[in-house]
């Protein structure tokens, strides 16, 4: 592995880690999102401790020395994540509904596309994409997994499969399964791509025990994405002991578990739930977000997830949407967020509605100091919400 390979600052892959401050940091992409449970266990068994669910749905691992990266690309190869004799990889996200295969109301085969996308890009018969590019694939279920940032979308109907750009609603292109190839190589020749200056919240799983069709899931996260190798080898002994095969992931931090009857999926969900895992939307943890912070990240002052349990653990049910991030990057998220604390020389400067790169509204602020001003801003906001909401509207009549 040579040196340009080492890149810090980028967004790494399992070909070109990137330098942090706990070591080098390799991403890898899920095939179809999925992953059966032995992959998952060994996979998080590469890393330092355990792995991170990032929040394009792609599986991270940390802490690697110089001297070890190759041995993980090798094993990593040997799991069939990547093509170790060709040291490549899929070059871009690929997302389908983690419901795909099994959603009696999609109107067609999201997983076909997928592969014929992933079957060209093996090939080198698509172009490289740039970095951070996505492809969503709608097929009319349940779930579309649409996210900020994605650039072309593909809606299945049938046989029938049209591409679309992002922020355009007229299809550039149709045909069927086996075109879906060179209407996406025309897009990264022909499309423009737009950047996303903000937008809505990914599409995320419901949380807990769900049904799609006549098969039961559960739907659950790891607090900010960090899954520790003996919480991950736990979940794995959990889920095979209650019928569940493998895990699905999301253009979101949340893995979504099919099991074989609705009993196994009630007991895997008390075992997700024993094993700290968050299952409910009511869980405070759910409404937070932090990057991994200090000492994992170089340019991180602050221990961002020990902050956050903090605030989260002080603030309780009334946990506002947070965003912990060790700097101004905002590698956590993108998206605004009623409370974002970006680490700046070990204080946090507070932003109002917005993302970490955003002005803030209070500088140098010791986490005590943020929990403070959180609790006052959100008490003058409910305070403005009662009196703007003291009109109920006409009395219903039966």
């Amino acid at each position: 592995m040579s040196d340009p390979a080492l890149r810090r600052g980028w967004c790494p892959s399992a070909f070109a880690p990137m330098e942090s401050g706990d070591g080098f940091v390799l991403r890898v992409r899920a095939p179809r999102g999925r992953l059966a449970l032995a992959t998952f266990a060994a996979l998080s068994a590469l890393g330092a401790d355990g792995l991170e669910v990032t929040r394009r749905g792609n599986l991270q691992l940390r802490g690697f020395a110089r001297a070890d990266v190759p041995g993980a690309q090798d094993a990593l190869a040997a799991l069939g994540l990547v093509d170790g004799a060709a040291r490549r990889e899929t070059p871009c996200d690929i997302w389908v509904s983690p419901y795909a295969g099994d959603d009696p109301s999609a109107r067609g085969d999201a997983l076909a596309v997928h592969d014929a996308l992933a079957a060209a890009f093996s090939a080198s018969a698509i172009p490289a994409p740039p970095s951070k590019y996505a492809v969503a694939i709608d097929d009319g279920g349940v779930a579309t997994p649409l996210a900020p940032g994605v650039d072309v979308t593909f809606r299945v109907d049938g046989d029938r499969v049209t591409a679309t750009s992002s922020g355009s609603s007229t299809p550039f292109a149709a045909g069927a399964t086996a075109d879906a190839p060179a209407m996406l190589a025309r897009a990264l020749r022909e499309v423009a791509r737009k950047p996303v200056v903000d937008g809505p919240e990914a599409w995320r799983p419901p949380l807990g025990v769900h049904r799609v069709g006549a098969r039961a899931y559960v739907g659950f996260q790891p607090p900010f994405g960090a899954v520790s190798s003996e919480g991950a080898l736990r979940l794995a002994d959990a889920a095979g002991r209650f019928g569940v095969a493998e895990f699905r992931f999301s253009p979101s931090r949340r893995i979504v578990a099919p099991a074989s009857a609705e009993a196994g999926a009630a007991a895997f969900a008390r075992a997700v739930d024993a094993l700290g895992f968050v299952l409910r939307e009511s869980d405070p943890l759910a409404r937070a977000e932090a990057c991994v912070g200090a000492p994992h990240c170089g340019r991180a002052t602050t221990r961002t997830r020990d902050d956050a349990r903090a605030l989260v653990a002080a603030l309780g049910d009334a946990t506002p949407a947070l965003h912990v991030s060790g700097c101004a990057k905002g590698c956590a998220s993108p998206s605004r967020r009623a409370f974002t604390l970006a680490g700046a020389a070990g204080r946090y400067d507070l932003v109002l509605d917005g993302t970490p790169g955003d002005a803030p509204t209070a500088r140098g602020l010791a986490l005590d100091g943020a929990l403070r001003a959180i609790r006052d801003v959100a008490m003058r906001r409910a305070g403005e919400d009662a009196r703007t909401s003291s009109y109920e509207g006409p009395a219903h009549v039966d």
